[in-house]
């Protein structure tokens, strides 16, 4: 049973937690403004940088939910705060990290922070709020995530260029454990989740409309991360930006992100998460296909990534929330950590493909690749609403035929004559 109990002031925990998801969003976002400098110092490509971003990923989703089965139980603020060490022991070693398979071990220890982080303040977030309240109450955790965007990449690639990339992380070293001590004080140590075993992880997988709604959040993330761990490269090449005005082009997609989370915080409660996730794919949609055909015109590849920023994280709150609705109450830590896993693998896969498709065939083939991806996870979407349609209408007969059988049972043991046969 969830012990949670609501604090005096949520307002002020919320934010907070948000700032955890901005630490582990800004320590995996980062190394997409420091491709250059840190393939220089490590003597590598920026692909192979690039490669990292999927690495940091792909230890993310297959930790999440091995950490929620692991120690679910514990207090949530152990897996906050432990998390939020080992982000900043990762964070120091990649300061300290002389090459690339160096960077790489340092990469897998903050993912395996992160990976602690973000179901754990996902589940606290969602559990200090009433459930009309929820799906605002993501949309500010997870506007960490955003500010990550706006902030974290565009300060990375700014930094990088003035200081050094390795200030980048000597923040992330000295931040993490100062939030930590600060969430230890303001979460309190009755805050717990649920103990989870394969069984329960099983049970959440083998629900289709939970399976097929998890694989929608990995299709869709696939399809950005393809094009946004090379945004660099795609708007000076292929819309013919400087390399001077990429720290300002990130800060842009940023804002849009903002605006976007924002908005699936106020629409989340009029328009309901299904009719906000097909508005985001919409965008989305609209956008990558744009990307792909439209004439090199900066102005015009501006206004696209824009539009591709502002849809681009609509859709996480309302996943979250609709992922909140389908699971029983015992395996909603467990839900959010696979959606968490899923978000990340899908990261993971987008990454690894974009710096694929680069070396292949240079940018001009990953917004094809994005819109394809984003394709299949609208496919996904309906999907995961069939199936629920259909588990609804199968719950409903069986709850008509047993009534139906209740009925029948007492007025035939009431009215039905004897008939003696002679």
């Amino acid at each position: 049973m969830d012990r949670s109990r609501p604090l005096s002031c949520p307002r002020r925990l919320l934010p907070t937690l948000g700032a955890s998801y901005f630490l582990f969003g800004t320590s995996s976002l980062a190394l997409i403004g420091l491709l250059d400098a840190m393939a220089a110092a490590w003597q590598v490509t920026p692909a192979r940088i690039a490669e990292l971003v999927a690495v940091h990923s792909l230890t993310f989703a297959l930790a999440a939910p091995l950490l929620q089965m692991l120690c679910g139980h514990r207090p949530r603020r152990e897996l906050i705060c432990g998390g939020l060490m080992l982000l900043g022991l990762g964070a120091l070693a990649t300061v300290l990290a002389p090459d690339w398979s160096a960077g790489l071990a340092a990469r897998v220890l903050m993912a395996l922070g992160a990976a602690a982080i973000g179901p754990a303040a996902s589940a606290e977030g969602a559990a200090r709020v009433e459930p009309q309240r929820q799906a605002r109450a993501l949309a500010t955790v997870f506007a960490g995530m955003t500010l990550a965007i706006v902030l974290g990449t565009p300060l990375a690639a700014w930094l990088g260029q003035t200081l050094s990339w390795r200030a980048i992380f000597v923040l992330l070293a000295v931040a993490a454990p100062l939030l930590g001590g600060l969430l230890w004080r303001s979460l309190g140590s009755a805050s717990s989740g649920q103990r989870i075993t394969r069984e329960g992880f099983a049970r959440t997988l083998e629900r289709p409309a939970t399976a097929w709604a998890l694989l929608m959040m990995m299709l869709l993330m696939a399809g950005q991360f393809c094009g946004y761990t090379l945004l660099v490269p795609l708007m000076t090449r292929r819309f013919g930006l400087g390399e001077a005005d990429m720290t300002g082009v990130l800060m842009l997609f940023g804002l849009g992100g903002v605006v976007g989370n924002l908005l699936a915080g106020r629409l989340g409660s009029r328009l309901g998460p299904v009719r906000l996730i097909g508005l985001s794919i919409a965008g989305l949609v609209l956008a990558f296909g744009g990307l792909a055909l439209a004439p090199r015109l900066p102005a015009l590849g501006l206004a696209l990534m824009l539009l591709w920023s502002v849809t681009g994280l609509l859709f996480a709150a309302p996943q979250q929330q609709r992922l909140i609705q389908l699971a029983p109450a015992s395996l909603r830590s467990l839900a959010l950590a696979a959606n968490a896993s899923a978000m990340y693998l899908g990261m993971s896969l987008g990454a690894w493909t974009g710096a694929r498709l680069c070396g292949l065939a240079g940018v001009e083939a990953l917004m094809p690749a994005s819109l394809l991806l984003t394709l299949l996870g609208a496919l996904a979407l309906q999907r995961s609403l069939q199936a629920q349609r259909d588990e609804d209408s199968a719950g409903c007969t069986r709850r008509l035929n047993a009534g139906a059988g209740t009925a029948s049972a007492a007025l035939g043991g009431a009215t039905t004559p004897k008939v003696w046969v002679q």
